[in-house]
């Protein structure tokens, strides 16, 4: 049987694969949190249909950046 290969999201999201990783385990605190389920939702809006991601990356692109801006607070 042939190894399996770790999907290429995982690879190349370190916050992303410190998730899988983790199962969910708490951020350190809710501002990195918040930044990390922001960019999990936006990395995983890649695989949903063009319209479904016309709309999760109009607002997630808004919590990102508020998230990135409260965590350099």
């Amino acid at each position: 049987m042939a190894p399996r290969t770790p999907p290429a999201q995982s690879v190349l999201n370190p916050i992303l694969l410190w998730i899988l990783i983790h199962g969910g385990d708490p951020a350190p605190d809710a501002k990195t949190s918040r930044l990390s389920a922001a960019i999990a939702i936006n990395s995983l809006a890649q695989h949903v249909s063009a319209s479904a991601r016309k709309e999760i990356r109009q607002v997630i692109g808004k919590e990102i950046a508020e998230a990135a801006g409260a965590l350099g607070k």
